[in-house]
């Protein structure tokens, strides 16, 4: 399986999941026009991902839209299967300590998952 790496669009985060490497991050703003589309080929990814060690995730957006919250929340869904079937998962979300709603997002998410969310102010 190749490494998946998207660079950052005016509207959508950059996605570096590299296999080799063992770094995967999505960084950047989320507000793409289609987020269902856009998120598709990441979910996809990440269905056919069969890791072969522990992993973490780091994702630090500093804006995300109401469609972008739910396709990043099939992502967190996508990791708390890949956990379940022996992987650890851990994921970094990062937020800026003024943003109270992107902090509540990662705490939401913490709580629905069985994955370990750490939350991390910049």
């Amino acid at each position: 399986m190749s490494s998946l790496i998207l660079a950052e669009g005016k509207n959508t985060p950059e996605v570096i999941f590299n296999i080799s490497e063992n770094i995967f991050t999505i960084k950047g703003k989320s507000f793409p026009e289609n987020a269902k589309k856009f998120y598709s080929d990441i979910l996809d990814w990440l269905d056919d991902f069969t890791p072969s060690n522990d992993l973490n995730f780091d994702i630090e957006l500093y804006y995300i839209s109401s469609s972008s919250i739910i396709s990043v929340l099939e992502i967190i869904r996508r990791l708390d299967k890949i956990n379940a079937n022996g992987n650890s998962i851990s994921v970094n979300w990062h937020y800026d300590s003024d943003d109270e709603d992107l902090k509540k997002i990662g705490e939401d998410y913490k709580r629905i998952s069985n994955i370990s969310i750490n939350l991390i102010a910049n």
